[in-house]
């Protein structure tokens, strides 16, 4: 029984969430800096093998209206790249609002502002995750 990893792209960082094995909860797990693709792509694809991933959920940056944003396009450029070095399914998911919720969540927390920045994308990738594992049941 795999995991689900999650993944919310950003082009200075990504947040990272992983699910239980029974794939019922979300866990906020990481934050990678980007420092280029294929480094990024090896740290992802190391995460995979060792937690016996199965699948990978790339948050959807599509706009209010449901159109694609110019950050979809980087996104989907990110996939292309992933899908040729790991051996998993991807799936786009929608995140709309899921940064939103995780500012929220940070707002009314104690965290440190130097801490905040990587653990909103950590808690941004949860919010993707627990969704679509929500979705599926």
């Amino acid at each position: 029984m795999g995991r689900v990893l999650s993944i919310d792209y950003g082009e200075k960082r990504m947040g990272i969430a992983i699910s239980d094995p029974n794939k019922i909860i979300a866990q906020n797990f990481k934050t990678l800096k980007y420092k280029n693709l294929e480094k990024i792509v090896e740290e992802i694809s190391d995460i995979i093998e060792r937690f016996e991933v199965e699948r990978v959920v790339v948050g959807n940056p599509i706009g209010l209206s449901g159109a694609p944003t110019q950050e979809s396009k980087r996104v989907e450029e990110f996939i292309r790249f992933l899908k040729k070095r790991v051996k998993v399914e991807i799936e786009l998911f929608d995140e709309r609002f899921s940064t939103k919720l995780a500012e929220r969540i940070l707002r009314i927390s104690k965290e440190r502002s130097s801490r905040k920045k990587g653990l909103k994308d950590r808690i941004a990738a949860s919010i993707i995750l627990q969704d679509y594992l929500d979705s599926k049941r």
